[in-house]
C-alpha cells in the first residue's frame, strides 16, 4: 500500500463515515522533572507513556452532506469511548479530547463541511483485582494435616515400658519407609530419588530412637511423603504415583475403627503393664492412621502439580483423581473418627483440593472421540482434527497405534 492511500480515504467514528485526507498524531512519554538545591544535575522520573492524541482533519461531501453532518455530530455527542476507524491509524478505541470538534461550511465551498477533531487514546479502566491461588491453598491446607495428624500420633502412641512396645512399632515404621522407597524408586527422578533414598536410610537408622520421641519422627515421615510428592517425574502421568500412594492408604485401613475407641482403650490401660496388648494396638492403630493420613496430603501435593506442570491434561483426568482423593479423604472422616482437629485439618483440606480442581480444570483440554472414514496415515487426521499435523505423534501414543502411517477405523480419543 503507497503511503498516499494511508492519508487519503474513508475513515469512520462509532460507524459514521467521513473523508479524511490528513494525519496527525502526538505521541511522548510522561516524565518528572527532579532539580534540588546546589546540585547540577537533574534527573527525570519515567512514568510511562503518554496517551496518543490522534488529530484527525476531515470533510463530508455529497447532496445529503448536511445529513452526514447531524449523524457526526451526534457521534461526537454521545457519551463515553468510541470506534475510531482511520486509513492510516487503523482501528482505535478513543474519546474525544477537551477542546471542541469544529465543523466548518462556506458559501464557495458548497456541498461540502470540513471538520477538526482530537481524539485520545482510551481503553477499558483496569481495576485491581485479586485472583485466588488454588494451588497455593492446598499446599498450606496439606501441612496443616500434616501437623494435626502429627499431634494426633504423638498424643496416642507410648512405647515407655518393655523394650518390645519400641522394637513392634519400630519394625512396622520401618515397613513404611520400604514401602514409600518403593513409590519413589518408580516415580521419583534420579537426582530427587538419591536424597529421598538418603533420608530414608538416615530414619532407618535412627527408627529405635525416632520411635521414643514422637514428633521428631512425624517429621522425619512427614518429610519423606513430602519429598516423594514433589519429586515426582513430569514426563510420567500423575495415575501412576496417586494410585501407589492410595496403596498405602488403603493397606493401613485394616485398623480403621481400633482408634475410634482409643479414648477406652486408653482408660483400659492406665491400670495396666505398658507391656499389654492394648497398648500395641494403640500404637499400631496410631501409626496406621499416620500413614493413611501422609499418603491423602501427598496425593493432594502430587495432584495440585500435575495440574500445574501439565501433566494432567484434560478436565475429565482432574476430576476423576479428584474424586478418587475426595473418596480417601471421607473415609479418613466418617469412619477413623479422628480427633476434631484433624477432622477440620481434613475438611479444610478437602475443600481445598475441591476448588483447585474446580477452578483450574476449565482451563484444561476437553476429552472427547472422532472415528476415522477410513484407514489414513496420522499425519493427515491430525490436521484434520485439531488443523495441526505436528500432533500426530500425540494421536498415536494416545491411542496406541501400531503405525502411524496406517490408522485403523476405530474410535480416537483426542484432546480439544
Amino acid at each position: 500500500m503507497a503511503y498516499q492511500d494511508e492519508l487519503v480515504g474513508t475513515a469512520s467514528f462509532r460507524g459514521v463515515p467521513f473523508k479524511t485526507k490528513e494525519a496527525e498524531i502526538g505521541v511522548g512519554r510522561r516524565g518528572v522533572l527532579n532539580e534540588y538545591p546546589l546540585r547540577d544535575e537533574p534527573f527525570t522520573d519515567d512514568l510511562g507513556r503518554r496517551a496518543r492524541l490522534y488529530r484527525v482533519d476531515g470533510h463530508l461531501v455529497g447532496p445529503d452532506y448536511l445529513a452526514q453532518r447531524d449523524a457526526l455530530i451526534e457521534a461526537f455527542e454521545t457519551k463515553g469511548p468510541g470506534e475510531l476507524v482511520h486509513p492510516r491509524y487503523g482501528t482505535v478505541w478513543v474519546s474525544l479530547h477537551d477542546d471542541y470538534v469544529r465543523f466548518r461550511e462556506s458559501d464557495t465551498e458548497r456541498g461540502i463541511a470540513r471538520f477538526t477533531a482530537v481524539f485520545v487514546e482510551d481503553t477499558d479502566n483496569q481495576q485491581p483485582s485479586t485472583e485466588a491461588d488454588t494451588s497455593a491453598e492446598v499446599e498450606s491446607t496439606s501441612a496443616a494435616a500434616d501437623e494435626a495428624a502429627g499431634e494426633a500420633f504423638a498424643d496416642l502412641v507410648d512405647v515407655s515400658g518393655p523394650e518390645v512396645l519400641a522394637d513392634e512399632l519400630g519394625a512396622a515404621t520401618l515397613n513404611d519407609v520400604n514401602s514409600l522407597t518403593d513409590v519413589a524408586s518408580l516415580f521419583s527422578d534420579s537426582v530427587s530419588l538419591g536424597d529421598i533414598l538418603t533420608t530414608a536410610g538416615n530414619v532407618i537408622a535412627e527408627v529405635a530412637e525416632l520411635v521414643r520421641v514422637p514428633l521428631q519422627l512425624v517429621a522425619a515421615l512427614s518429610g519423606l511423603f513430602m519429598d516423594v510428592a514433589v519429586s515426582t517425574r513430569p514426563d510420567l502421568s500423575p495415575s501412576g504415583p496417586l494410585s501407589a500412594l492410595r496403596e498405602i492408604n488403603l493397606a493401613n485401613r485394616s485398623t480403621i475403627g481400633v482408634t475410634a475407641s482409643r479414648s477406652v482403650f486408653a482408660d483400659e490401660t492406665a491400670a495396666l503393664s505398658r507391656g499389654t496388648l492394648s497398648r500395641t494396638v494403640i500404637n499400631d492403630s496410631a501409626r496406621a492412621d499416620l500413614q493413611r493420613r501422609l499418603s491423602i496430603t501427598a496425593q493432594a501435593r502430587v495432584l495440585a502439580i500435575a495440574i500445574t506442570d501439565g501433566t494432567v491434561l484434560t478436565a475429565q483426568q482432574a476430576t476423576t483423581l479428584r474424586d478418587q482423593l475426595v473418596e480417601q479423604i471421607d473415609t479418613e472422616l466418617e469412619q477413623a473418627d479422628p480427633d476434631a482437629a484433624t477432622a477440620a485439618a481434613f475438611s479444610r483440606l478437602r475443600a481445598a483440593v475441591v476448588r483447585d480442581v474446580a477452578v483450574r480444570a476449565e482451563l484444561l483440554k476437553q476429552r472427547s472421540t472422532f472415528t476415522p472414514a477410513a484407514v489414513l496415515p496420522a499425519l493427515v487426521l491430525a490436521h484434520r482434527i485439531y488443523q495441526d499435523a505436528d500432533r500426530a505423534d500425540e494421536l498415536v501414543a494416545r491411542n496406541g497405534v501400531p503405525h502411524p502411517a496406517f490408522v485403523p477405523v476405530q474410535s480416537l480419543e483426542i484432546l480439544l
